[in-house]
């Protein structure tokens, strides 16, 4: 059965609905830059479209193939979009504080 498609269609439906409805995005963490948060949502939005796709592709395997790694995947690279997020509010509020 297609347990990692359906776990992964889970995540992109979440993701679209938080991705253009909530002030958080796709990526769950609360910036001045809406315009940056949207970018790095739609991102993590476009690579869990690509970890179902895998997901399907890759359904005879088990489901350490199917489904953790692409999901390990997509923690990573959240981790990193917070990351980046973050280092630019901080490099903003720095800014700030200089004027």
């Amino acid at each position: 059965m297609y347990k990692g498609v359906v776990f992964f269609g889970g995540i992109v439906a979440v993701g679209l609905f938080t991705t253009f409805f909530s002030s958080l995005g796709f990526i769950g963490i609360s910036v001045t830059n809406q315009q940056e948060l949207k970018k790095n949502s739609l991102l993590l939005l476009g690579a869990t479209v690509g970890a179902l796709v895998w997901s399907y592709i890759a359904n005879d395997y088990d489901s350490f193939v199917s489904i953790v790694i692409p999901f390990i995947v997509l923690r990573l690279l959240r981790k990193k979009f917070i990351d980046s997020l973050l280092s630019a509010r901080e490099e903003q509020k720095s800014e700030e504080a200089l004027f």
